[in-house]
């Protein structure tokens, strides 16, 4: 077992929560290795430290009360509101705007998509595919041989290419 996935359970391990299994996979792994031993340990030691820290001082009587009367106008305000998803939290922007800046955005969104369409298709017509190659040398890319001297090496490649079975 590697040591990612043993940190990925430790805390599991440290609690008891594993199956008996996966248990003594990590208990055999941490015979051998003494940086997930090192894990375990602070594991403990983090643990020790929180059930002897003291309790936290309860709230005052008013907070409560407070809290909820700071909701209760919110609502009413009408400011708060549900977290928006994604693309509707990006645009959460345009719903306090006029109707007539909302349809000029809505317009240049329209465009762009179109323009973006209309170039696409442009740019896929002008590729052509590329001519089918002879089966010759200059396909294999021994074109760059041809002004080679001759008794060179780059000539004496050539005519071990052309020789092949």
């Amino acid at each position: 077992m590697r040591c990612t996935r043993v940190c990925r359970s430790l805390n599991a391990y440290a609690d008891g929560e594993l199956k008996p299994s996966a248990a003594r996979q990590i208990a055999a792994h941490l015979e051998q290795c003494p940086a997930c031993r090192a894990r375990l340990a602070s594991l403990h030691e983090a643990a020790a430290l929180l059930a002897n820290a003291p309790e936290p001082p309860p709230p005052p009587p008013w907070l409560g009360a407070r809290v909820m009367a700071r909701a209760r106008s919110e609502v009413l305000r009408g400011s708060w509101t549900r977290p928006l998803p994604g693309l509707a939290r990006s645009l959460s922007w345009l719903a306090g705007q006029a109707v007539p800046m909302r349809l000029v955005t809505a317009l240049t969104a329209a465009l762009a998509v179109l323009a973006g369409v209309a170039m696409g298709t442009a740019a896929s017509r002008a590729v052509r595919p590329p001519a089918p190659m002879a089966q010759s040398a200059a396909a294999e890319g021994i074109e760059w041989f041809d002004v080679a001297p001759p008794g060179g090496l780059a000539a004496s490649y050539a005519v071990v290419d052309e020789v092949k079975p």
